[in-house]
C-alpha cells in the first residue's frame, strides 16, 4: 500500500509568511521589470512613512 505525503501546516505564522512570498511571486511574475519598494510595500500592506529633514517638516 502507497504512503500519502500529508503536507498540512498548522503554523500560522509560516503559513502568512508563505501568503505573502506568493503574492509577491505572483506581482513579480505580472511586471517583468524590477520591483521597486513602493510595490513591495504596497503587496505586502506596509505603509511607509515620508522621509523628510528635520528644516522641512514645517514646510509641508
Amino acid at each position: 500500500m502507497p504512503q500519502t505525503l500529508d503536507l498540512t501546516l498548522d503554523d500560522p505564522v509560516t503559513v502568512a509568511e508563505l501568503r505573502l512570498v506568493t503574492e509577491l511571486i505572483v506581482v513579480a511574475a505580472q511586471d517583468p521589470g524590477t520591483l521597486e519598494p513602493d510595490v513591495i510595500d504596497r503587496v505586502l500592506g506596509i505603509e511607509r512613512a515620508r522621509r523628510t529633514f528635520p528644516e522641512q517638516r514645517g514646510s509641508e
